[in-house]
């Protein structure tokens, strides 16, 4: 097996090859791997994997240093999603071709002095047959090959597809109750994307939310390359901002990632005013007129977050995205796991000498 890295490639060869294998996520497309990286200044690993001049696989793979800068740790914040094998080869190739994937990574892990690696599967896949459908098979397969500890975590997955009786119930009653208020008639809700703003405007726009995300945080929580990434994604149509506005000003954006006919909630910001925050309801109410705007649009999944009620081994959470995460349940969407995986370069591992049997044989 030929194993390129992406590093070597532009984004119009990524493209044609991720498409080739036929059935990825959205976190192994180009732009979402690349706005992971910038936000995390990870190093980035990635590679395609080719059999007989054909690509047949893909791997994620992002490391990065602790804070002294002296060790790898592994991987952006979220981890790196599962590698993917081309769907339509046989079952018993692709658990071969797995296995060398699997086992060029272990490699890197050795080579790189990692600590540990975080690896994600998320059920959210797209091929040429569907756009975007649910599938967790072999979402477990890292654990043929890696001895890991893993987390599963609730992830809020709105159908946009659903009948328009069901849509209006799902949301939480006491919000349908405090947006029916007239007070709510007075804000503006504006979507901000290249399908209706030219380029000027949606820099305005995004420095706008660049603005309120300093003033809530306090601080700058993430690198100016990751801005510039979100800013990119919008100009080039792959992201929306929507806003909403009282009295001609801006009191609140959210920023969305768009792939096909999926969309991820990636971040919020609102005024730190405490006057406005507590007469209105910013967050959820622009959550709510943006899953609308996206099902008015026959968009079919809207991504709201994942609710954490308690930490879980290796995954620990702030207290503010504990009381957020609670939060996205009120729209009322569906909740399907995202399994995370930690692999320890010091656990077991098929690709060793005490594990010879299972390296030698096919299974």
């Amino acid at each position: 097996m030929k194993f390129v890295e992406v590093t070597s490639l532009n984004s119009d060869t990524y493209d044609k090859y991720l498409n080739q294998i036929d059935d990825y996520g959205f976190y192994h497309s180009r732009n979402i791997l690349d706005y992971l990286i910038k936000s995390s200044s990870a190093m980035n690993l990635s590679f395609f994997c080719f059999e007989q001049g054909k690509v047949v696989g893909f791997a994620p793979l992002c490391i990065s240093k602790n804070k002294n800068g002296d060790q790898y740790y592994s991987s952006v914040d979220s981890g790196c999603h599962i590698p993917i094998v081309q769907e339509s080869l046989p079952s018993r190739t692709r658990r071969k071709y797995y296995k060398e994937i699997f086992k060029q990574i272990y490699k890197k892990i050795i080579e790189h002095n990692i600590k540990y690696i975080d690896f994600f599967y998320h059920p959210i896949k797209f091929n040429s047959k569907k756009s975007a459908h649910i599938d967790y098979k072999d979402s477990f397969l890292i654990n043929n090959f890696y001895e890991t500890d893993t987390v599963t975590i609730n992830l809020n997955l709105f159908d946009l597809k659903v009948d328009d009786s069901n849509f209006e119930n799902k949301l939480y009653s006491k919000l349908r109750t405090e947006f029916r208020k007239k007070k709510y008639s007075e804000l503006s809700f504006k979507p901000v994307n290249k399908k209706n703003s030219n380029a000027e405007e949606i820099n305005k726009y995004f420095r706008i939310y660049e603005k309120l995300h300093f003033e809530a945080a306090g601080r700058r929580t993430r690198p100016e390359s990751s801005f510039s990434s979100m800013l990119e994604n919008l100009l080039q149509g792959k992201a929306s901002l929507f806003t909403l506005k009282f009295n001609g000003i801006v009191f609140s954006v959210l920023f969305c990632f768009e792939y096909e006919n999926y969309v991820i909630d990636a971040s919020q910001a609102n005024t730190v005013e405490e006057k406005y925050l507590k007469y209105f309801k910013l967050r959820h109410f622009l959550e709510q007129k943006t899953i609308e705007y996206y099902r008015r649009e026959e968009f079919h999944y809207y991504e709201v977050g994942k609710t954490y009620f308690f930490d879980k081994d290796f995954k620990i959470f702030q207290e503010k995205h504990k009381r957020i995460g609670i939060s996205k349940l009120r729209f009322g969407s569906d909740l399907l796991p995202v399994h995370y995986f930690r692999f320890n370069k010091n656990k077991k591992n098929i690709f060793n000498n005490k594990h010879k049997f299972i390296v030698e044989n096919e299974f």
